[in-house]
């Protein structure tokens, strides 16, 4: 069976770009980003929603929070999230930043995310 061609459609050429990368370090006067992900498909980002977003921290460890994510009354969806589930049983040999990309000026800034955890 002959494959079929992809479509110039769905081609998107990048011209590559020049940047300048600056990593930021955390301070105690600023909060660090956090990362969701919502493994239902569920998009906070709709506008259609009324999305409340609601972060928990730990009063003496600094390192756990819970994310909690509502919409109004007429939606049934409602989502918590955690990072301290199963961190006592498994080592994390990875680290999370987030990137954010400034076109205009080329500069990459690297930051860490909070608690070093995607909460899920």
């Amino acid at each position: 069976m002959a494959q079929q061609p992809q479509s110039s459609k769905h081609k998107k050429t990048h011209k590559p770009i020049n940047v300048k990368i600056e990593t930021l370090n955390p301070t105690p006067d600023k909060s660090l980003p956090i990362i969701g992900y919502f493994s239902s498909g569920y998009d906070p980002h709709n506008k259609k929603r009324k999305t409340e977003v609601k972060v928990m921290k730990h009063v003496k460890r600094s390192n756990r929070m819970q994310v909690v994510v509502s919409c109004d009354n007429n939606d049934k969806v409602k989502f918590v999230g955690t990072n301290c589930s199963g961190e006592a049983t498994a080592q994390q040999v990875c680290s999370y930043s987030l990137g954010v990309l400034d076109k205009e000026t080329g500069v990459l800034k690297i930051l860490p995310i909070e608690s070093n955890k995607v909460c899920f």
